[in-house]
């Protein structure tokens, strides 16, 4: 069973008006209609677009196949009525979300709730619009792009009714719709549909964070020129990747055949299916590969980079010209990989997954911004890439690059600041004396931030003995005591001494626990401290993994021993680590001195000790 607008599936049967004189004969059209639709969504939802036949739509519906080629010539026309009907449907429940005189903000919020509630009830009718009609061909393509031309319409008029955001640019429309399907995807994908409705508060306070950029937004430098698409590739299987995306671009993924692959890359049938099982496959490793080499060609340009805004400004550039030397790719990854589905869709975000580390210095400069600005900005881009390359081609994306990086930077640095950045002209920009003290004078700031944590993870101190041990002013300390007290990094130490200084300990939940107080807590008490730091370490480790970091420095350590000791070994084995996370500790104080000295910025890693029981084989 599954729920459409149009009813549940195992019940469209049982809609079919009786026979009789009474009944007229658009009445009994607007019913099979109606069913049609209703089993298109189910089956589209079951099977997907190009598994799905007339006969199922038949067999769900119950109307003839007589009747059904009496109402559309095929299953194209019926899918293209279809996406129509529910569209139509969407629009008029947006436009009548929410009061008739709300604020503009309050009319975003309601809207954003209506379409949450929308997705949640209607997931398959969802999934029809925004992923199987990519598969469905140029067709029903077109509706799909009407369809998001006239949502972005709607959402600039609506800017256009605050008068903060009057002077938007039109593609910042297009990237809020774009970031409003990113998200109800991304839930589609993962099975939860109710996902976007816990989500609205959030992607409203990042959506209505926006303001219009303080200057025009235009390209600093002239967009680079390429040369035709090689297929030369250093093996097969990229020859045939690269012959595919030719193929795909000029007759879509549905309409491309191995047998037209095989010609265009100049190899037997039989090269092709040497390295590939099929369509689907060859898709999937093309996105893997073209994946790879933009996230190479984005992240080079931001590693560089001694300032991590004009950084992004630098990845995005050189993302955009990459997909402007390789238009074949370009399609297959901006637009056609909408055609592979779900599955594609699914592979494309693991593929593109490390640009996210692009943001992780905006997180760390402002961190009230909610973590589905991530997902947001990456729909609004990628919708903007999606578009320009229907409208004019893979070649015009370099033109792109000022108003994406608007799109990245603005939640975080505000609108003048992300402005200016945007409009550089994307190169390395080196630092300036003023910006290297002001970046000196923040790490500094975070060196000792750490260091006052490092001490009290080790025993409780006063602001005197913290600055006395630190060799830095009691007035610095103070502060960062008291910044670190507000983060609920630390707390006070009860009960206060009469008439002596507050001393502070790291939070009872982070601090270093000796063996005696942990005995003192309660299995629920441990599970949750223990859960706690499990929680950041798997975090720690999946950044590392995901960013490259892991491995880059050749005297990282990484070690997993197995071992069966009696008790005294167990307890020898205890103080070692204990020792090490003591040490660690000592290493991090000492070197925050040093670097104070130098003004160098310090290698940021994690030390982690762990010794735990498993059970017996």
């Amino acid at each position: 069973m599954v729920a459409t607008p149009w009813g549940e599936s195992d019940s469209l049967r049982d809609r079919r008006l009786p026979p009789g004189p009474g009944t007229s004969s658009e009445e009994v059209a607007r019913n099979q209609r109606d069913r049609l639709f209703g089993a298109m969504v189910a089956c589209v939802s079951q099977r997907g677009y190009a598994a799905t036949r007339v006969a199922d739509l038949v067999e769900v519906s119950g109307v003839s196949s007589r009747s059904f080629y009496d109402l559309f010539p095929n299953k194209e026309a019926c899918f293209a009525a279809t996406f129509e009907a529910i569209v139509t449907a969407v629009s008029d429940a947006l436009a009548t979300a929410g009061e008739a005189d709300a604020e503009p903000d309050r009319a975003a919020r309601d809207s954003y709730g209506a379409l949450a509630a929308l997705l949640a009830a209607q997931p398959a009718a969802a999934k029809l619009v925004l992923v199987e009609a990519y598969a469905a061909g140029p067709d029903a393509r077109r509706p799909l792009d009407a369809a998001l031309q006239s949502f972005g319409k709607l959402t600039r008029a609506w800017l256009a009714e605050a008068p903060e955001r009057e002077a938007m640019p039109a593609e910042m429309a297009d990237a809020h719709v774009g970031a409003l399907q990113e998200v109800a995807r991304i839930g589609l994908r993962e099975g939860k549909p109710e996902r976007m409705a816990a989500l609205v508060p959030d992607l409203t306070q990042v959506m209505l964070s926006y303001r219009p950029p303080s200057a025009p937004l235009r390209l600093a430098t002239r967009p680079p020129s390429f040369g035709p698409e090689s297929l030369e590739a250093h093996d097969d299987a990229e020859r045939v990747l690269r012959a595919f995306a030719v193929v795909v671009a000029e007759r879509g993924f549905a309409g491309a055949t191995i047998h037209e692959v095989a010609k265009r890359g100049s190899m037997s049938p039989a090269t092709f299916y040497a390295n590939f099982r099929d369509k689907e496959d060859a898709l999937l490793a093309a996105i893997d590969s073209v994946g790879a080499q933009l996230v190479t060609a984005a992240m080079t340009p931001f590693q560089r980079s001694p300032e991590w805004s004009y950084g992004v400004r630098a990845a995005i550039g050189s993302m955009l010209n990459f997909l402007a030397s390789r238009p074949a790719m370009a399609h297959l990854l901006a637009v056609e990989a909408y055609a592979g589905g779900t599955r594609a869709l699914a592979r494309r975000a693991r593929a593109l997954s490390p640009l996210g580390t692009l943001l992780d210095e905006a997180y760390r400069l402002a961190p009230d911004v909610p973590g589905i600005a991530t997902q947001a900005i990456a729909g609004g881009v990628g919708a903007l890439i999606y578009q320009r390359i229907r409208q004019e081609g893979p070649h015009s994306l370099p033109s792109l690059a000022p108003v994406c990086t608007y799109i990245a930077l603005a939640p975080f640095l505000g609108s003048s600041r992300a402005t200016e950045v945007a409009n550089s002209d994307g190169r390395i920009r080196p630092l300036s004396p003023i910006d290297q003290a002001g970046i000196g004078a923040v790490l500094a700031v975070q060196s000792t931030k750490w260091s006052v944590l490092a001490i009290l993870a080790l025993r409780p101190a006063s602001v005197e003995e913290l600055a006395r041990d630190l060799e830095a002013p009691a007035e610095a300390v103070q502060g960062y005591v008291e910044d670190l007290e507000a983060e609920g990094s630390i707390e006070p130490v009860e009960p206060k001494a009469a008439d002596g200084p507050v001393r502070w300990r790291m939070h009872s939940m982070m601090r270093v626990i000796e063996i005696e107080e942990w005995e003192r807590l309660s299995p629920a008490e441990r599970k949750k401290a223990t859960g706690q730091i499990l929680e950041l370490v798997d975090g720690d480790v999946k950044l590392a993994v995901e960013s490259g970091t892991l491995i880059e420095r050749l005297d990282m350590h990484l070690t997993r021993i197995g071992v069966t000791v009696d008790e005294q070994g167990w307890r020898e084995l205890g103080e070692i680590h204990r020792a090490a996370a003591i040490a660690s500790q000592r290493v991090q104080v000492d070197s925050a001195k040093r670097l104070r000295g130098s003004g160098e910025k310090g290698i940021a890693g994690r030390t982690i000790q762990m010794l735990f029981e498993v059970p017996e084989d």
